[in-house]
């Protein structure tokens, strides 16, 4: 079976976040002589000017063992998506996003035209927060995806069941939706302790925009009393949204520490959550949070908003999932975190990470990705 993949963002690019892994992932733990993958991309990482030197664009390159096309930028690469698609027999057209003009809506289209089977991915497009965003915009492409019966015949994945309600939601009811959840890279870190130093040390990674909130991170940090070492990881996605975080920034009480420390590479991000105390998320929406997983790899506990698959983590022992109204709550949790002993949280990150090794093991998700595409459903 020959699966097309479109996806805006992939390797080596990184800045486009967790799709990029997501779609990685899939392919190096479900690939097999009857599932061949083969992926359509941006020849540049998101926001970059200039594409990759490491790859030929328009063009199939093999890389860490996929098989990657990368178009190249304007009119080109229009007819590029188009030749690919039209050239081959391809048993299922994977797409990763849903209002990405080049990568979802122009091969939706395609593939209606010469009549190809459709899985669309809206990788967390439709949460509650990330529709709030530019929300005019989106509301009438949904609207007129509606009215013009654009994706009449597409299957749909939801890789939670927060997900698949947030479809229902966009789509209607009658939307065909296959549960199978994304799949994690296995790689562990260690729980040791942090530098004795008074400071609890806290990590925001993520791409720096509105939807990942933040600057409501960098706000509730500021209503605590605690000496807090505040390190954010990301690139800078929305300038403008920046600089009013550097706003809050200069605006933070002496006690906090805070360092954009830029951008880490895949491999490195595990290895350097373990460094932390405590991963600080406030997001407005994710549909699966492949960071939040990479923290609790490290054995990091996690403070995160409600609007993740992730919850009841407190009960877990894992972190903490709370509303974004709640900011006195955020602030108790942090500050009672400050005065635990480093002892009881290096206890509590031993748990967080025989967890995570428990919880990973991939093997229901990587199940249920091959028989969304061989049409099998897997009911649990």
């Amino acid at each position: 079976m020959k699966i097309l993949v479109f996806a805006p963002y992939f390797v080596p690019g990184f800045k486009g976040g967790g799709p990029i892994k997501s779609i990685k992932n899939l392919v190096h733990r479900s690939s097999s002589p009857e599932l061949e993958y083969h992926i359509i991309t941006s020849d540049r990482d998101l926001g970059d000017t200039q594409p990759y030197e490491s790859v030929e664009i328009g063009a199939w390159n093999q890389v860490d063992g996929m098989n990657v096309f990368y178009c190249a930028n304007g009119m080109q690469g229009w007819l590029q998506i188009f030749r690919t698609l039209r050239s081959s027999d391809w048993d299922v057209i994977y797409i990763n996003s849903f209002f990405a003009a080049r990568f979802a809506i122009f091969p939706v289209l395609l593939s209606k035209l010469f009549g190809k089977r459709v899985i669309l991915a809206p990788r967390g497009e439709f949460s509650e927060g990330a529709l709030k965003i530019k929300a005019a915009k989106k509301n009438f492409f949904i609207k007129a995806s509606r009215f013009l019966r654009i994706h009449s015949k597409v299957n749909w994945q939801a890789t939670s069941p927060s997900e698949r309600d947030d479809i229902a939601k966009v789509i209607g009811k009658k939307a065909d939706v296959v549960l199978a959840g994304n799949i994690s890279d296995n790689r562990f870190g260690e729980a040791h302790g942090t530098a004795n130093d008074g400071n609890l040390r806290i990590v925001f990674l993520s791409r720096i925009s509105e939807k990942k909130n933040l600057l409501g991170a960098l706000k509730l940090l500021a209503l605590s009393q605690k000496s807090i070492v505040f390190d954010i990881y990301g690139p800078i996605e929305d300038k403008a949204y920046w600089s009013e975080c550097c706003a809050a920034i200069e605006q933070m009480p002496k006690q906090i520490k805070v360092k954009h420390c830029g951008n880490l590479n895949p491999e490195q991000v595990v290895a350097t959550l373990s460094g932390y105390d405590l991963f600080f998320f406030p997001t407005f929406g994710e549909n699966y949070g492949h960071v939040i997983v990479e923290a609790l790899s490290a054995g990091l506990p996690i403070l995160v908003s409600d609007c993740t698959p992730w919850r009841n983590l407190e009960s877990l022992g894992l972190g903490w999932d709370i509303p974004l109204h709640e900011e006195n709550k955020y602030v108790q949790i942090i500050d009672e975190l400050a005065e635990m002993p480093p002892a009881q949280r290096l206890a509590m990150r031993a748990g967080v990470l025989n967890w995570a090794k428990e919880k990973f093991s991939n093997e229901d998700a990587i199940l249920d990705n091959v028989n969304m595409f061989t049409n099998k459903r897997h009911e649990r």
